[in-house]
């Protein structure tokens, strides 16, 4: 499972967005993150288009993974929501 947050904007000398979120196999921890985004987002809706993206490669990162290894996992991908906040993943 990939849970994905956004902070848009949160950076107040660059205006970057903040983006993290946390992936799980079998409801193990397996990678926790937190990046600036390298673009500055225009809206709230491209800063969370550009963590949207990044979870789902990290989620089909996680999924070729297991399947080179002949396991596998179910991959799901949650979004949060505004009033959500990083605690939540």
């Amino acid at each position: 499972m990939v849970k994905v947050y956004a902070d848009w904007a949160s950076d107040q000398s660059t205006r970057r967005s903040t983006s993290g979120g946390a992936k799980r196999v079998a409801g193990a921890l397996v990678l926790c993150w937190s990046r600036t985004q390298t673009t500055v987002a225009t809206s709230s809706a491209e800063g969370e288009l550009n963590v949207i993206g990044s979870g789902a490669v990290e989620g089909l990162g996680t999924q070729s993974l297991l399947s080179e290894l002949n396991m596998t996992a179910p991959v799901s991908y949650t979004h949060l929501r505004a009033h959500e906040t990083p605690e939540h993943l």
